[in-house]
């Protein structure tokens, strides 16, 4: 887990090896491994002194020759659903 803000809470993971190889040569990537990112950002909204809106996201992030990250977002159905399941379940409410 990694915190690089305040409101931000990153899970980071290894991709399979597949996945890796994939990241690497469709995105153009240095010979360094890629990494999976699930991240959380929560911030207050303006709906009331209790209003807070979480976001997720999941990205990878593929080191280029240059030597910075590219982030890659990608949708998964299955899991935007099993994360809209849970919010609900915590007495949340989706927004699109």
């Amino acid at each position: 887990m990694a915190t690089p803000s305040r409101g931000i809470v990153q899970c980071r993971t290894l991709p399979t090896p597949d996945f890796a190889a994939f990241l690497l040569l469709e995105y153009d990537g240095a010979l360094k491994t890629p990494t999976v990112v699930m991240q959380k950002q929560q911030r207050r909204t303006d709906a009331g002194p209790e209003s807070t809106m979480i976001e997720f996201s999941y990205f990878a992030e593929v080191p280029q020759k240059s030597g910075q990250a590219r982030r890659i977002y990608y949708k998964d159905r299955q899991l935007d659903q099993l994360l809209d399941q849970m919010m609900r379940a915590a007495g949340g409410t989706t927004v699109e």
